[in-house]
């Protein structure tokens, strides 16, 4: 299983549901995206990835955060992997917030609604689905990376288990 490090405060905001996009400097890998429908096969969600709370800390996005959620953010869970998500498509911004394209599982319009969500600075906007918190059962204790990673096996199956304990469908 692959996974993607944040620094924190943004991946707090993004466990509590409250921001449904991420923003970065690239688009997804082609692997980590849906794939559309076809004449011969139905369309298929790209895969679940972890989500890595890294080491660091935002202070400006602690602001930020602090300040669309109405609650100050959580500071201890950092080098820990706190649920996992889907990318569901991405929308690329001009540098005046104007997108330019998009491509994934939405309409025109839902790629615009993303893309003047109060979230989204760009250039790359990835819109998040199927995001899974662990609350309290995230794991503890795991370095990060720089792009998309894999978890160490031993990881890998602590979030398999919690995914299954969680009602999602894990394939061996």
């Amino acid at each position: 299983m692959r996974a993607l490090s944040f620094l924190q405060p943004w991946l707090w905001a993004v466990v509590t549901k409250a921001k449904p996009v991420e923003n970065r400097k690239w688009m997804p890998w082609p692997e980590m995206m849906p794939t559309p429908v076809t004449v011969h096969a139905p369309a298929r969600r790209g895969p679940l990835f972890a989500l890595q709370a890294s080491a660091g800390w935002d202070k400006e996005g602690e602001a930020f955060v602090a300040g669309k959620m109405d609650v100050k953010p959580e500071a201890s869970r950092r080098k820990s992997i706190l649920g996992v998500a889907r990318i569901r498509g991405y929308i690329h911004l001009r540098d005046d917030g104007t997108p330019i394209g998009w491509n994934g599982d939405m309409t025109r319009d839902e790629a615009l609604a993303f893309a003047h969500n109060e979230w989204a600075f760009g250039p790359y906007v990835w819109v998040l689905s199927d995001v899974l918190s662990f609350g309290d059962d995230y794991i503890k204790d795991v370095a990060g990376a720089l792009g998309f990673w894999n978890l160490p096996a031993k990881v890998e199956e602590q979030v398999k288990k919690l995914l299954v304990e969680n009602g999602v469908e894990v394939k061996p």
